[in-house]
């Protein structure tokens, strides 16, 4: 078994542009970057990085 990201499968790199630009909305949301990284932009403005990933078969998410 073991450890296992995101396939990556259909996600471009997020550039900075798209970062800076991402405005929080009313409910916390998702921009993917790769291989399970993806930023979580919180309603107050907050812009989290983590990262997801399985574990025998079990999903995790990792907070940085």
């Amino acid at each position: 078994m073991g450890a296992t990201f995101g396939n990556g499968a259909g996600h471009m790199a997020l550039t900075d542009v798209a970062i800076r630009n991402a405005k929080p909305k009313a409910k916390p949301f998702k921009l993917g970057a790769s291989l399970g990284l993806f930023l979580l932009v919180q309603p107050s403005g907050g812009k989290l990085w983590r990262l997801k990933y399985r574990i025998d078969g079990r999903e995790k998410r990792r907070r940085s």
